[in-house]
């Protein structure tokens, strides 16, 4: 929703009460290309994070969450997360395979650690629960799928980060992250150039935090 000069009361009233409304926005945002492409990037994530409470309650996830947490290595949730949404950004990345990305490990890792908890929402659950934590740790990022055209982008993102979390747990993230930064080419593919484009970003990631939920 936009306003022209100011925020308006019946404005910021629809936007507290309609779920389906984003954001309240100054027309004037979209007057610059860079603004303008800055900020549907920026819709195009609160969508997602809107979807996925209306799809999985808060409730649901703060579980979820938590019992995962118990079973995969200290830190490679909050990593995953924060990982996806710098990659994601700039990726043809579909709503629906963002957030089977952003959940599909939480999910099968709670239900490893806590079956029977979450078995009323088995059903629920199953359709982000295509992929799963493995360790990639004694994987070169050669051996990936980075730029298989016959494997989803997807399924090589999700590769792409479970190597980089590897790197993170045995101390060599920067590292990792330099030698790809440094192989990028023209014909490199687009994940790999999304890799070295935001690689201050990544290394910035070997702090620990909290996933967004």
């Amino acid at each position: 929703m936009l306003y022209l000069e100011q925020r308006n009361v019946s404005g910021l009233d629809q936007l507290l009460y309609n779920r389906r409304l984003l954001t309240y926005l100054p027309r004037v945002e979209f007057a610059t290309v860079s603004r303008c492409q800055q900020i549907m990037l920026d819709l195009w994530q609160s969508y997602t994070y809107a979807t996925q409470d209306y799809l999985i309650s808060p409730q649901l996830q703060q579980s979820l969450v938590s019992a995962a947490s118990r079973e995969l290595p200290d830190g490679t949730l909050a990593f995953y997360d924060r990982a996806l949404t710098i990659l994601s950004a700039g990726l043809n990345i579909s709503w629906q395979d963002l957030l089977t990305l952003r959940w599909g490990i939480v999910i099968n890792a709670a239900q490893i650690s806590s079956p029977q908890a979450f078995l009323p929402h088995a059903d629920g659950l199953r359709i982000f629960s295509e992929v799963s934590y493995q360790d990639y740790g004694g994987k070169e990022i050669t051996t990936l799928h980075t730029g298989d055209k016959t494997v989803s982008l997807a399924r090589r993102l999700h590769e792409v980060l479970l190597h980089l979390d590897a790197q993170r747990q045995q101390g060599t993230l920067g590292a990792a992250v330099e030698k790809i930064r440094r192989g990028v080419t023209p014909a490199s593919p687009a994940l790999l150039k999304a890799v070295a484009k935001h690689h201050t970003l990544i290394e910035q990631l070997d702090e620990p935090a909290v996933i967004s939920a």
